[in-house]
């Protein structure tokens, strides 16, 4: 095995393996909860008021960042076509692993945070430039007579989408090959 340079189709391999299990466990847990909070009786539609909310919520978050962080850490365990992680003490510079640390929580809750405070950043500043440039295009139509505003509102969610997707992958691929202390994550070749 040789330490690869992990590259954008790679991350974006990484990306889809991480997604569509948070998707297809997301959608489980969902009616999960749904079935949880509100019952079998019908107060799914809101017929019960019920003021536990907020508890429900809470548990729903912490379940479900347990859960995104034990998906990181299928994901990083896996083995892929052409490639696979492994966890090696700081400093291993040679292409030959000889050692590699297994990827425990602590190691995936780690990587975790690293992945969303990625996110959070990325994607707000997304967000604020995306709407800025939506702002301005729609007083520009507005000025000129054209009201087209429910189709460049369509038009900007997907791109908005779109650029998500990419921010995602693309932070996939900072958290690869990269030191976190005692070890690192690195991507090598089979």
């Amino acid at each position: 095995m040789k330490i690869q340079k992990f590259s954008t189709g790679d991350a974006l391999i990484l990306w889809w393996a991480y997604t569509w299990r948070k998707i297809v466990i997301g959608i489980i847990l969902f009616f999960i909860f749904a079935l949880c909070k509100y019952g079998l009786t019908g107060s799914f539609l809101g017929a019960n008021n019920f003021n536990g909310y907020p508890l429900a919520n809470i548990i729903n978050a912490v379940v479900a960042i347990i859960i995104s962080i034990a998906i990181i850490k299928i994901v990083l365990d896996k083995k892929y076509r052409h490639f696979e992680f492994k966890f090696v003490k700081s400093g291993t510079e040679h292409d030959e692993i000889i050692l590699s640390l297994g990827c425990s929580f602590t190691k995936s809750i780690r990587l975790w945070w690293a992945y969303v405070w990625r996110c959070i950043v990325a994607q707000i500043l997304y967000t604020i430039i995306l709407g800025i440039i939506f702002i301005v295009i729609n007083y520009t139509v507005v000025l000129n007579g054209n009201f087209a505003f429910s189709l460049m509102g369509g038009i900007f969610l997907i791109i908005w989408i779109i650029g998500f997707i990419v921010i995602d992958i693309l932070i996939f691929r900072t958290i690869i090959n990269r030191n976190y202390g005692k070890y690192s994550l690195i991507s090598v070749s089979k």
